[in-house]
């Protein structure tokens, strides 16, 4: 999911996307949430790990980005 929400911030670099913006916004929370569940071996301290707990609501702002970056991109091809 991160791989795709970054993939939508590049496509919205190529021109603006209202929906995306505000729906990124929104989510910004959510994406910090979603980069450190990939625990990274970089910015990961040896024998830790942290394991997200997803709200509904959470849940919903994530969809309403990837599906407002999904239109997005549709309108550009």
């Amino acid at each position: 999911m991160n791989n795709a929400w970054n993939f939508f911030i590049d496509v919205r670099a190529v021109g603006a996307c209202a929906a995306f913006d505000r729906a990124d916004r929104k989510a910004t929370k959510c994406y910090d949430k979603l980069f450190w569940g990939l625990n990274l071996p970089a910015m990961t301290p040896e024998g830790k790990s942290y394991e997200p707990v997803w709200q509904t609501a959470e849940t919903k702002l994530m969809k309403d980005v990837l599906r407002a970056g999904l239109d997005n991109l549709r309108s550009r091809l």
